[in-house]
């Protein structure tokens, strides 16, 4: 039995599998954690905060209060009995500008942005509480479901934009390397973490290739067979160069390698998209 605790449960449109539960409710709601987290072998911490613009912008003490509940609701799944989380954070903003691409989780973490120092906090605040904590720092996750009305997931909001024939806002001259890893790998690679019992705590999930967004935005307006249309705007300062990871110690840790392709992922993708324009 798998059991989902999220304040918009069930999400609209969603198909649910045989064996799927859910509790509607904020992680913040105490009860709801203990109801949803009663019996559990592992918890999946996926709790997200808000997009990177909005947590650039945001006060310190804004931030400060998101650590200090994602703490307490740690705490709360701790006293419920949990003794084995999951928790993803961000690959793609704890390291900051990489020296050496691909980037191992032996890298000094430097991040340049609120979403990667936070991303750090968040991390701390639930290691600290659950004794068998696993970090997946994941790369640039895609996949179907992904939300595009948040401003958030390029390879998600690029697709829903060309097909509709609008032009897709790019940050700088679209040079910018991300590695982009399917939401199914992602998963595969959760699923492996919950029942890891090694020494190791902190994992890189991602590809090790790099896709500049030029090249994402060209291959995904090839498989909608539509034109590409962009729109320029200045570069944010929080955003790094290049972002790789290395996935090596997933592969010989977890027994863990990514299966699909970012060709393979987008052209899905893509015939999701005609499907539902019909």
């Amino acid at each position: 039995m798998v059991r989902v605790l999220d304040r918009s449960w069930p999400k609209a449109g969603a198909t649910l599998p045989a064996g799927v539960d859910g509790v509607a409710a904020d992680v913040l709601d105490d009860l709801a954690v203990a109801r949803a987290a009663e019996g559990a072998d592992a918890v999946f911490h996926a709790a997200g905060t808000t997009d990177l613009a909005t947590l650039q912008r945001a006060a310190a003490s804004s931030v400060d209060a998101i650590v200090r509940a994602t703490a307490h609701v740690s705490r709360r799944l701790a006293l419920a009995g949990v003794r084995r989380l999951v928790c993803l954070s961000s690959g793609g903003t704890v390291y900051g500008q990489p020296r050496v691409v691909p980037i191992s989780e032996t890298e000094t973490t430097r991040p340049i942005s609120a979403h990667g120092r936070l991303s750090l906090a968040l991390e701390d605040a639930i290691a600290a509480q659950v004794s068998r904590t696993v970090i997946l720092r994941v790369a640039n996750a895609y996949g179907p479901g992904q939300r595009t009305d948040r401003g958030q997931g390029l390879v998600g909001i690029a697709c829903e934009r060309l097909a509709r024939g609008d032009a897709v806002e790019v940050f700088g001259s679209g040079a910018a390397v991300r590695d982009y890893v399917h939401v199914c790998d992602v998963a595969d690679a959760a699923v492996r973490a919950a029942a890891y019992d090694g020494r190791e705590h902190v994992f890189n999930v991602g590809t090790g290739h790099g896709t500049s967004v030029r090249a994402l935005l060209g291959m995904i307006a090839e498989r909608l067979d539509v034109p590409l249309q962009t729109r320029h705007v200045p570069a944010r300062p929080f955003d790094v160069t290049s972002n790789v990871l290395d996935v090596a110690r997933a592969r010989h840790e977890l027994g863990w390698m990514p299966r699909v392709s970012i060709e393979a992922g987008i052209a899905d993708l893509a015939g999701r998209v005609r499907e539902r324009a019909r």
